[in-house]
Parts: structure tokens; C-alpha cells; sequence
């Protein structure tokens, strides 16, 4: 489901999501899938005040993302459903949960074929 693995290149239903924290709190990540009714949220990181975690998001589904912390910032379920190669980008600030923001645009995952037929 979720790995933390910073150079890892991206696999097939893979993303990236890097989270950076400007604030001088500490943010407890969790995770979990939005096919999963009755599961609970799972802790997949820590992210240390002023710094930046990485982590790879398996995009099969989308995924409920939970943002809390010992500071002033406790963030409500955030629904999203990352694609295929992306590479994304949340930000929180002193005050701020901000959005999930794509920082590069992913590949299509579907194939195009362009099929001729003639009589």
C-alpha cells in the first residue's frame, strides 16, 4: 500500500507524495483506503518539524490521508485519489493544512490504439 522510499524510481500504479512541514511541530501521517470501510487509519510517517518526507502511494484507489499534530494544525480526512506516476506535493504551514498539489503531470496509464478497417 504505502512504502517510504525516498529514491526509489516509480513503479506501475505508484506515486509520489512529499510532505513538507514549515511549522516547528511535528505531523503524524495516516492512511488508509477509501475501499476499506471498516478499516482503521494506519500511522505511515512522521514528518519532523521544518523538514520534507517522501513516501510512494499505491494508485489503484483512493486513499484517505489524516494530518495531525502536537501543534495547532489537525487536519480533517483529505479524499484523493493520486494517478499513476504523479508527483505530488502537500505543504503545511504554521496554520494552514494547504492542498495537495501536482507537481508534475503523470503519464496516461491507458493505451490508445487507433483501429482501420476497410471493405
Amino acid at each position: 500500500m504505502v512504502k517510504e522510499e525516498l529514491s526509489k524510481k516509480l513503479g506501475i500504479d505508484e506515486a509520489r507524495l512529499s510532505i513538507q512541514n514549515q511549522a516547528n511541530y511535528d505531523l503524524v501521517i495516516q492512511y488508509k483506503s477509501d475501499e476499506c470501510y471498516r478499516c482503521s487509519f494506519e500511522e505511515i510517517g512522521l514528518v519532523a518539524g521544518q523538514s520534507t518526507w517522501s513516501t510512494t502511494i499505491d494508485t489503484r484507489w483512493p486513499v484517505k490521508l489524516l494530518v495531525q499534530s502536537k501543534g495547532n494544525v489537525n487536519c480533517s480526512v483529505v479524499d484523493y485519489h493520486f494517478k499513476e506516476y504523479g508527483d505530488y506535493w502537500w505543504t503545511f504551514t504554521k496554520n494552514n493544512c494547504g492542498a495537495i498539489t501536482l507537481n508534475n503531470s503523470p503519464k496516461d496509464a491507458f493505451i490508445r490504439t487507433t483501429n482501420t478497417y476497410s471493405l
